[in-house]
């Protein structure tokens, strides 16, 4: 019997590519920058925008601060269409999303998920409609580390997916396949 599955949230329980898009190159568009040159700034701010060390906002204003681009009002617009755009994607859900992890919960099957997350995108996931089913959740911008690929879960958020196998043949945990890998690697489960 399965005791746990852990999911992904982007293109695994959402899509970004059934809603309005906002990312570089729409961005670059409404900030009236050149595309390569709001590229240029804004990658590089990736990795700290997935590890918690800055928010969206604070990144966005620098792009736009050195690029001569900068209002309160500009930064404020952009903010909040990003914001937008991250809570249409739960607009979007496949129509079994919400019967499956309703049907997992009513089995008893524990449900975890993970992200590699930015600020805005964290702050979305914790008011969606999904939040709620979740026992278990690690997003990179709150645990401050990327939780895929590069390493998975705590052993604090492990612990509730622990179990007990009659066989290593049988395992009671369903990972998706990107994740076993690691947690071969990591934690000898499966």
């Amino acid at each position: 019997m399965i005791k746990a599955v852990i999911f992904d949230m982007y293109e695994t329980l959402i899509t970004h590519f059934e809603s309005p898009l906002y990312f570089c190159a729409q961005m670059a568009l409404d900030a009236g920058i050149e595309e390569h040159r709001f590229r240029a700034l804004w990658e590089p701010t990736e990795h700290d925008r997935t590890t918690g060390k800055l928010t969206f906002e604070a990144a966005l204003e620098t792009v736009l601060r050195e690029s001569g681009r900068y209002s309160e009002k500009l930064l404020c617009s952009m903010v909040q269409k990003r914001i937008q755009t991250k809570e249409e994607c739960f607009n979007h859900l496949h129509e079994e999303i919400i019967p499956l992890l309703r049907s997992l919960k009513e089995n008893g099957t524990l449900i975890g998920l993970i992200s590699n997350c930015f600020s805005e995108e964290a702050a979305v996931i914790r008011r969606s409609v999904l939040f709620s089913y979740f026992d278990a959740v690690c997003m990179s911008y709150e645990m401050f580390q990327t939780v895929l690929p590069i390493s998975f879960f705590t052993e604090r958020e492990l612990e509730i997916f622990r179990y007990e196998t009659d066989s290593p043949l049988q395992p009671k945990i369903f990972i998706s396949q990107p994740v076993i890998g690691i947690m071969r690697r990591r934690y000898g489960l499966i």
